[in-house]
């Protein structure tokens, strides 16, 4: 029986059979040493953030002569905290590249937490194209293959990411940095990663379908309202064409 152009064009959008899983990625074979390698990463990227507030404590320390004191103590004691939990941060430096090359060997060990964090990857910024191209290929690579294999493995923060990233938005200079409304909220939000990914509302809607029914913790809030939000620019027909591709997506899932 042929089919009109007309009907062709009311049939549901349709997920391509292999561009929501990973390409290239394998599995965990050294689970023990990939967990290590996440919690190491974590460690230092919680010592470094302390580098960096204790940084700001001083300088506001110096501009109030009332101040040094208490910014001082509060210092210390989230060092001493902070020791308690993840060891000694004395010998960590404040260095984005060190952060950068854990995160990347978590994510090449099999960390489904590490490969989530790497596609969303907040310290690559738009200046690595020309700073470290190397490093922004390797990312550009393998970012969405990390993504689709933790959808495919039912993470819910995983399908929340991807459906954020995939939103039609009219993003500023370096990812809507700005702030200035909802949208750049997003784009910062998911940047680079909107940079890479295919721009469609369906398979946006159809990802944050997904993360709701897998669940996002304490991330429910900010889904629902960019479902909303994202439901008010599309029709009828665009929603249930995003609902059959949820449930192509939801076939292949585990959970």
């Amino acid at each position: 029986m042929e089919t009109s152009p007309d009907d062709r064009k009311r049939q549901p959008a349709r997920a391509k059979p292999n561009a929501l899983r990973p390409a290239t990625t394998s599995g965990v074979s050294d689970p023990a040493a990939a967990d290590e390698a996440w919690r190491e990463f974590k460690r230092v990227r919680q010592c470094i953030e302390l580098l960096m507030l204790e940084t700001q404590l001083n300088i506001h320390a110096g501009e109030d002569a009332d101040a040094p004191r208490t910014f001082a103590h509060a210092a210390a004691r989230m060092a001493e905290a902070l020791a308690a939990v993840h060891g000694d941060c004395t010998n960590v430096k404040l260095d984005m590249r060190e952060i950068q090359g854990l995160l990347k060997r978590a994510a090449e060990l099999g960390s489904i937490d590490a490969r989530i964090a790497y596609a969303a990857s907040p310290e690559l910024v738009e200046t690595h194209r020309l700073a470290e191209p190397e490093a922004w290929r390797h990312w550009r690579d393998r970012a969405p293959g990390y993504l689709d294999e933790a959808i495919a493995g039912g993470h819910g923060e995983a399908a929340m990411l991807k459906g954020l990233a995939s939103m039609r938005r009219d993003c500023h200079v370096h990812g809507g940095i700005d702030g200035r409304d909802g949208d750049d909220a997003i784009c910062h939000r998911t940047f680079p990663l909107n940079a890479i990914l295919p721009r469609d509302d369906i398979i946006a809607y159809a990802h944050l379908l997904l993360a709701q029914q897998l669940g996002v913790g304490e991330n429910a809030a900010e889904l629902e309202a960019a479902m909303t939000a994202l439901a008010a620019h599309m029709t009828a027909q665009q929603r249930a064409q995003a609902e059959q591709v949820a449930q192509t997506l939801r076939g292949g899932n585990p959970r």
